[in-house]
């Protein structure tokens, strides 16, 4: 794949010796700088890279998500930092994946990502580890009380109906000559005073619909809505594992251990598992969540060592430590473990063997899958 000049500049390792730029608007110069230095050079003109002319107007111009999180809020500092910035590269490059311009503002409590295309970015926030939930919105470069009155007065024509309850609920950062109590009282009466709707009322307790806004320093953000995400943590900031798939029970383990963050490196194996699921029954779900998913078979020559259970995950486990990954995930139920152990198909190892879906029933794999399979 073909991928744009500001994706190589934003992955060049911290340790190299290049000037990185200073901000992402300097980032925008320096990709400008280079297309116009080189006409003849082919360069992908897409993805993250917006002309200096307009790149004000395109953040402006455009709705834009909120993106929550939440574990990762509790970490230390240094620890929240690699964990957004995964976040956001992981963010990126489902877009990149999807063929969608995005510009995400990053801050330690959340991110801005401001799509080229609002549906399809939330199917894409909705299939990220990491989000907790996030809420489309609009933002504004001002944050005068009459005018913040105004675009709540506006935001509240578009989004409300005859006979619903609302609320507004408000909160600053910053320093302000007004108090966030101000702004949800004259914000409501304007509303309210509108008479764009028949039988809308204040209620402060169960609102049908609740109108929030977050000023921050001189901006101005406004929404409505909150979309549940998948939670978790970013995926591929816990290490690294062999994932053994082949039926629903394993897809699920899997599932599991990525919302932790664990990065995967996935081996068809179905002989070892009841009521196999084909090949590219598992690369479609895996291709949700993932960038590049890769599902390897055994080759030619593993198929003669790994003749039971026990062989094949033995043969795991040393594709283990050939890979550098740090455990092995299987996808076992209670039900099967009698007969595992039973016939001692559970080999000793210096490496951990998880099985995330030990305690689940059979009624709770199936429901979990028809959850994560988009069915």
């Amino acid at each position: 794949m073909d991928y744009p000049i500001s994706i190589y500049l934003i992955l060049c390792p911290a340790s190299s010796n290049h000037n990185f730029p200073a901000s992402a608007f300097d980032l925008f110069m320096i990709i400008e700088d280079s297309i116009q230095n080189n006409p003849d050079k082919k360069i992908k003109q897409k993805h993250n890279y917006t002309p200096r002319s307009n790149i004000m107007d395109f953040i402006k111009g455009n709705d834009f998500f909120i993106v929550r999180f939440g574990e990762i809020g509790t970490k230390s500092p240094r620890v929240r930092k690699r964990f957004i910035s995964a976040l956001e590269r992981n963010i990126s490059q489902l877009f990149l994946k999807k063929d969608l311009d995005c510009f995400i503002e990053k801050t330690m409590s959340r991110l801005y990502v401001y799509p080229e295309d609002m549906e399809k970015a939330k199917v894409i926030l909705s299939s990220v580890f990491g989000i907790v939930s996030f809420s489309p919105g609009q933002i504004h470069d001002i944050s005068a009380k009459e005018s913040i009155i105004k675009i709540s007065s506006g935001y509240a024509e578009k989004v409300m109906s005859n006979n619903v309850s609302f609320a507004v609920r408000t909160k600053r950062i910053g320093s302000h000559s007004y108090s966030s109590q101000e702004i949800n009282i004259e914000a409501g009466s304007a509303i309210m005073d509108s008479d764009m709707f028949a039988g809308v009322r204040v209620d402060l307790t169960s609102p049908d619909i609740t109108i929030h806004i977050e000023i921050r320093q001189n901006k101005t953000y406004i929404y409505h809505r909150v979309v549940e995400g998948l939670g978790g943590l970013p995926y591929g900031v816990s290490g690294s594992s062999v994932f053994a798939l082949g039926n629903r029970d394993s897809i699920v383990g899997a599932y599991l251990m990525m919302k932790r963050g664990n990065r995967g490196r996935f081996i068809y194996t179905p002989d070892i598992y009841r009521e196999s699921l084909e090949k590219e029954e598992l690369m479609r779900i895996l291709d949700r969540y993932l960038i590049k998913p890769k599902l390897d078979f055994l080759d030619d020559d593993d198929d003669d060592v790994c003749q039971d259970t026990r062989s094949t995950l033995e043969y795991l486990l040393e594709r283990c430590g050939f890979t550098g990954s740090d455990a092995l995930v299987v996808g076992f139920t209670m039900d099967e473990m009698p007969e595992l152990i039973r016939s001692n198909s559970i080999p000793k190892a210096r490496l951990p063997i998880f099985f995330p879906v030990l305690t689940f029933s059979k009624a709770e794999v199936n429901e979990k899958y028809l959850e994560i399979s988009g069915m």
